[in-house]
């Protein structure tokens, strides 16, 4: 789940208004959307596109069987946004074995690079340069590296067996992947160029999501078994901190700024220098997302979500987070015995009267 600005040239102000209080002319939610989400749908095959603020389902993007992990092409610069070129999409389907590759500007697939069978994957990550993304096997214990535009794909493996890598991260300078390896409880390092297997650093139990900060100076690793997050030291490839966070931690996203402390927008501000207040971590079992304050690292504040968080995003100009929220119970009229699945749009601004509060679900 990954979302871009679509007008990087207006003022604050203009990009977001307060349509979740009183506003003169009673408008809901904004017409036009400033930002736009695109979503991988798992098992019903298709990318979602969704607007913000306003929430709006615009279309679905045929691709495949199992969709997940989204990415935009462009550079890895920045937070789990990216800095996207606005040209395509990325999305690994894990039922077909295959990457789909989706225009932006006509809104359709337009091309699906295969992986060698068997691998098995779970996720897929951008390089620095825009020209490779890196994939993991989960269910063959392997890492593979695809050239984009030959679809070309370099596989290693990454034993001993049982092994199951499942999310990964590019460092923002481009020489390390970090993994997470679920049976191992560890954090797998592989270089770059070459494509190689470093070591492994031993994090919580059962690590998940694996997120490299802006600064690239960080790796944050979700220990979903241990309540904790891992945090790896990118320059000494050793653990720096564990702290304990809630119960079921995910996946994190992070804010982003530029060299002068502003908004960081992609295409108009440089890449360089870029920095992060804080992170955001899903916690499923305990129904919220945690705040974690990136310089003290330690969690300045908790937010309830309803109900069992997976997946997380945060909007371009650090103002708003998404949570995925599998569960739904008792919120929506049922429509069988299982309630559909949610996304839940929370307020980030510190400074605003609804801070920590849900907008939109």
């Amino acid at each position: 789940m990954v979302l871009a600005g679509l007008n990087p040239t207006a003022s604050a102000a203009e990009k977001i208004p307060p349509w979740q209080m009183a506003v003169p002319d009673g408008r809901d939610a904004p017409l036009h959307d400033p930002m736009l989400l695109y979503n991988a749908g798992g098992l019903d095959g298709k990318v979602a596109v969704i607007g913000l603020p306003s929430m709006r389902t615009y279309r679905h993007i045929d691709v495949g069987v199992d969709l997940h992990e989204p990415v935009f092409s462009g550079t890895n610069a920045g937070n789990k946004n990216l800095t996207p070129d606005g040209k395509y999409l990325y999305v690994n389907d894990k039922g077909a074995n295959t990457i789909g590759v989706i225009n932006l500007q006509t809104g359709f697939m337009e091309r699906l690079i295969s992986l060698p069978f068997p691998f098995g994957v779970h996720h897929i990550s951008l390089d620095d340069t825009g020209k490779f993304l890196y994939a993991t096997g989960e269910l063959t214990g392997k890492m593979a590296k695809i050239e984009i535009s030959s679809g070309k794909t370099q596989v290693i493996d990454w034993g001993p067996a049982p092994s199951a890598p499942d999310y990964l991260d590019v460092d923002k300078k481009g020489r390390y992947v970090f993994s997470g390896n679920y049976y191992h409880s560890t954090v797998g390092v592989f270089s770059t160029n070459p494509f190689k297997y470093i070591k492994e650093i031993p994090v919580g139990k059962n690590p998940h999501g694996t997120d490299v900060i802006p600064e690239s100076t960080l790796v944050l690793v979700s220990d979903k078994l241990s309540a904790t997050m891992t945090v790896i030291d990118v320059e000494k490839l050793a653990v720096k901190k564990v702290l304990p966070t809630c119960a079921g931690p995910l996946h994190s996203v992070m804010d982003v700024y530029d060299k002068d402390g502003g908004t960081y927008e992609p295409g108009k501000d440089s890449a360089e220098g870029l920095t992060s207040k804080y992170a955001y971590e899903s916690c499923f079992v305990s129904d919220s997302n945690v705040k974690i304050d990136l310089k003290k690292l330690e969690v300045v504040d908790e937010i309830p979500t309803h109900y069992r968080t997976g997946h997380i995003a945060i909007s371009s100009d650090n103002s708003y987070v998404l949570a995925l929220n599998k569960f739904s119970t008792g919120l929506f009229s049922p429509t069988g015995v299982i309630f559909p699945v949610n996304f839940e749009l929370w307020d980030a601004r510190e400074d605003s009267p609804t801070y920590g509060k849900t907008l939109k679900i």
